[in-house]
């Protein structure tokens, strides 16, 4: 059986489904225009965040810092000023048994007598093997012995050559005070004990003290060190 429909009903059909469908349209343009509008807007994840973004320890390359060739030329050190030897040294030596006090003396300085008394000036010479007392060779050096004599105590003093290593200053009965000058070395040659006794002396002077009311001999570096 065949149902006839109205053309009036058929066209307000035709208007509804249309109006459905342009509503159908609109809301699904509409929920695409909302859904960009929150995909624009939303912040990152932390995870993205995180991969996104760099280090904080690796964003500022520092350069390494090189020596540069234009400081200057090297600065040498400058050495130390050296000590200035003392102008007497003094050091205990013994020969056949006996103490004696070895001074080794910078030439130019002057020896001063270490006690106070009263001072004997002998000169010696070395001929033929011979130690003498009274000669007089001038083609030989003469050796001073420097004696100083007080109320307890003698100290005798043995330089280098007259002129040659010496030049003396006290004279022979001299009374002296201790601090005295009595002679000045002005060479390097070795005391007069080097040419009589010990070919091994370096030193400029050998002295020896003895005790006057005894004669024992007396330790005489004590009175050279002062």
């Amino acid at each position: 059986m065949r149902v006839t429909v109205p053309a009036d009903l058929k066209r307000r059909a035709e208007r509804a489904g249309f109006a459905l469908y342009a509503l159908l349209g609109a809301y699904l343009v509409g929920a695409q225009i909302t859904g960009n509008l929150t995909h624009t807007v939303a912040p990152p994840s932390p995870a993205t965040a995180s991969a996104s973004s760099p280090a904080t320890s690796s964003a500022i390359a520092v350069p390494a810092l090189t020596p540069s060739a234009s400081l200057g030329p090297a600065l040498t050190p400058t050495p130390g000023a050296q000590p200035t030897p003392a102008p007497v040294m003094v050091a205990a030596y013994q020969n056949a048994g006996r103490r004696f006090a070895a001074l080794t003396v910078s030439p130019g300085h002057t020896l001063t007598a270490p006690i106070s008394g009263i001072a004997s000036v002998v000169l010696y010479q070395f001929l033929a093997g011979e130690i003498r007392v009274g000669s007089n060779v001038p083609s030989e050096p003469f050796f001073p012995y420097i004696t100083i004599t007080s109320d307890d105590r003698r100290v005798i003093l043995r330089p280098g050559a007259l002129d040659r290593d010496v030049k003396l200053i006290v004279k022979d009965g001299q009374p002296v005070a201790a601090g005295s000058p009595l002679f000045t070395v002005v060479g390097a040659g070795p005391s007069s004990w080097r040419t009589f006794y010990d070919s091994a002396v370096a030193a400029q002077v050998i002295a020896s003290v003895t005790d006057r009311s005894s004669g024992a001999e007396v330790d005489p570096v004590p009175f050279f060190m002062r």
